[in-house]
């Protein structure tokens, strides 16, 4: 870039003019600048009006408030930078005309959102400034994010040792048993950062070791090598496809750190 004039109201430095520089400039008039530290929000971005971090409607971190961005030109791109920013998996449900989430009471300060996919944060997108400015569906951007997969273990006497669980989609659900493995209760430990895991216990006339479990049953006939760095990477069914009740909850005990 050579030649930027910015007027100062623009959301991106992309969004003010300016000219190939072809052959005209060396790096050694490259631009630099040195900014005071802003005690910005990390990430600048949150979804809202929701139960869950990763549902709802978008609302940025944009000169020093909170704001909502206007639905015209929201689509599936910039949902994946803002799913991947908050650490969320990629985008389920997109919308900027219906109310599926709460209406956000937020100014609308950004509009007409261009991400590539590669940003990092949606910050990094070129926007235009919309304060003031008419949107129909302002209150209705949103997005939902496949909620992260995660697991632990309940109802004994710490964390590592209890009923496993694992969150799948948002939602809690038990393990069933069928060919459990230490091999797979090793991964588990290793996930949990807890120590290595005890002998399988012998099914006993009150199996589950630790209760069972209520609701979903996520997940049947896993079966790990050993080296993967998450259960959700070993082989086992499709999720919620299982052939089992909840007196077949698995149960994991691991070695306290």
């Amino acid at each position: 870039m050579i030649d930027v004039q910015c007027q100062g109201t623009e959301a991106a430095l992309g969004n003010c003019s300016y000219t190939d520089p072809g052959d005209l400039c060396k790096h050694d008039e490259d631009a630099g600048a040195r900014c005071e530290a802003a005690d910005l929000p990390e990430p600048p971005v949150r979804l809202v009006g929701n139960d869950t971090r990763c549902s709802g409607q978008v609302e940025i971190y944009h000169d020093g408030r909170w704001g909502a961005v206007c639905g015209l030109g929201w689509d599936l791109t910039d949902a994946k930078v803002l799913c991947r920013e908050l650490g969320c998996g990629s985008p389920r449900y997109v919308t900027h005309h219906c109310s599926k989430f709460s209406r956000s009471s937020a100014p609308v300060l950004l509009g007409q959102l261009e991400c590539t996919g590669q940003e990092a944060s949606l910050t990094h997108c070129q926007a235009q400034a919309w304060e003031g400015r008419h949107c129909p569906h302002h209150r209705d951007t949103g997005v939902m994010c496949q909620e992260p997969f995660a697991l632990r273990l309940v109802n004994g006497p710490s964390k590592c040792s209890g009923r496993l669980e694992v969150r799948y989609d948002g939602v809690w659900g038990t393990v069933c048993d069928d060919n459990w493995s230490e091999t797979n209760a090793q991964v588990v430990c290793r996930e949990l950062g807890c120590g290595p895991a005890e002998p399988l216990a012998p099914k006993l006339q009150d199996w589950p070791r630790f209760g069972q479990g209520t609701g979903k049953i996520w997940l049947d006939d896993i079966r790990c090598k050993g080296t993967e760095e998450t259960l959700q990477n070993c082989a086992h069914r499709l999720w919620s496809y299982h052939d089992c009740t909840h007196r077949e909850d698995i149960s994991v005990v691991c070695q306290d750190n």
